[in-house]
């Protein structure tokens, strides 16, 4: 049957299937193409991108919309991986021990928390490129990607940003889960802060035993990091929709919807 979701305002009923949805403030809602599993996000032009534990960032190429269009017609991946499956990371601390997958050592396994860039302080705007991040906190980084316009889609790789990845801690309890642009135009990351980021769920016995104690070390904790240029930030104003800010776009067009 799938996953289905109802409306309570009208009653309507949607099959998801492995689709993601989308809701405006009157109570419409209509699946789109997913779905993505820690995060989902879009650029300036209003392309969107996924992520899941082994893969870093998709693009999504295909529109739910033209692919419903003919339900008789096996509908292909809507989906393109921009950076494989589980590519290597750059991280500054030690390897952590693992329980499972001991060939996952130093790539992706716990990929979340993606963001478009939207903004030239940090990175200048380059027609058909992009600035991209992907957390990943299992080994205490946000890696950083370069997207560069190729056909309908884009390719990437990960940036020239040196030995470590952008955003790398040596601190095992600095976890990155969300990268954002901010409206001045520097980068927000959060970090959760634990000393663990598995789910004892996953664990096998002999994970769980060991981790035990450890298993809510961290809880109540947290922090956002700010990542700028030294003289490169906008000055603040109320958003508006000529800034080079595309965060401060949307606030702004979401005031006009308001009616604000």
């Amino acid at each position: 049957v799938g996953t289905v979701i109802k409306c309570v305002k009208t009653g309507k009923e949607v099959k998801l299937g492995a689709r993601d949805f989308r809701f405006r403030p009157n109570g419409a809602f209509e699946p789109v193409s997913g779905p993505s599993q820690f995060g989902r996000v879009r650029d300036n032009d209003g392309n969107w991108f996924g992520v899941q534990n082994a893969h870093p960032l998709w693009h999504y190429v295909l529109d739910d919309r033209y692919l419903g269009r003919n339900p008789e017609v096996p509908a292909p991946d809507p989906r393109k991986m921009l950076r494989g499956s589980q590519p290597e990371v750059f991280a500054a601390s030690k390897a952590q021990k693992r329980f499972h997958g001991f060939d996952h050592v130093g790539r992706y396994t716990s990929a979340c928390g993606i963001s478009i860039y939207r903004d030239n302080i940090l990175f200048p705007q380059i027609a058909g490129e992009l600035n991209a991040f992907t957390c990943e906190p299992f080994s205490n980084l946000v890696q950083r990607h370069v997207l560069t316009a190729d056909g309908v889609s884009f390719s990437a790789k990960r940036a020239a940003d040196g030995q470590h990845d952008f955003f790398a801690s040596e601190d095992r309890w600095c976890r990155p889960v969300m990268s954002r642009t901010a409206p001045d135009g520097s980068l927000w990351v959060v970090d959760i802060y634990r000393y663990m980021i598995e789910h004892p769920q996953w664990l096998p016995p002999t994970g769980k035993k060991q981790l035990k104690p450890n298993y809510y070390s961290g809880q109540g904790k947290g922090r956002i990091y700010r990542v700028t240029k030294i003289g490169g930030e906008h000055p603040w104003r109320p958003a508006a929709s000529d800034s080079s800010n595309g965060i401060a776009r949307d606030l702004a067009a979401r005031e006009v919807f308001r009616g604000g």
